[in-house]
């Protein structure tokens, strides 16, 4: 290959920093195919965790309301027990 007008030695140098980048190139495409695969796969389990959070919202909700209605329900027995005994 003609080398116009620069050193053997030059060349030599110039190619040997090609060549290191090109590997860092290589390696880069290779770390960036690892990185697509992570985001998938936290992609993924972003959506499972999104699934599994509103599936305790739900259930969260439903104890709530069944709190209340036990609340309810304990108010009334209090204030029957009360009347009760004041009948006695």
């Amino acid at each position: 290959m003609k080398q116009s007008g620069i050193s053997p030695e030059l060349y030599k140098a110039i190619s040997l920093v090609v060549d290191e980048r090109m590997q860092l190139l290589v390696v880069g495409k290779e770390e960036f195919g690892k990185l697509k695969a992570l985001l998938r796969e936290f992609t993924e389990r972003l959506v499972s965790l999104e699934s599994t959070v509103q599936k305790l919202a739900e259930a969260q909700k439903k104890t709530e309301e069944r709190l209340t209605r036990l609340e309810i329900t304990v108010s009334k027995l209090a204030e029957a027990q009360k009347k009760a005994e004041e009948r006695l």
